[in-house]
């Protein structure tokens, strides 16, 4: 679940997380199963989700609406993670990620590269 204004994901989009407070570095790649935009009913956000949240129910009523529901599947952890003074080194990103932003192919094929991904387990 996200407070992001972005709206444009859909099935099958490649999300890459980035672990702003702990770690400060990319950790994994998975990919978009389905996304529902902007809900604010709670019994509707928890129906969505089902089973696939970390947030109890009482957590998910206390966020601030609306939400947008990501649901994905994990598809591995890099073997290497990178590093946010690496990402800003190669001029991937500016500043450490505060919320959901879309990157171009070439930035996508670096993080592959010296996130140490095997091409034969990624899309495209």
């Amino acid at each position: 679940m996200t407070n992001s204004r972005v709206l444009k994901l859909s099935s099958g989009d490649i999300v890459i997380f980035y672990r702003t407070k702990d770690q400060q570095r990319i950790t994994s790649i998975g990919i978009v199963d389905k996304f529902y935009p902007r809900k604010s009913d709670l019994e509707e956000i928890l129906r969505i989700i089902g089973k696939r949240s970390v947030y109890s129910s009482n957590e998910i009523e206390n966020f601030k609406k609306p939400l947008s529901v990501i649901l994905f599947r994990h598809q591995l952890y890099l073997k290497k993670f990178v590093t946010l003074s690496e990402l800003q080194n190669a001029g991937i990103i500016s500043w450490p990620p505060q919320s959901i932003s879309e990157i171009d192919d070439s930035k996508y094929f670096w993080i592959k590269k010296h996130g140490g991904i095997d091409e034969n387990l990624t899309l495209h």
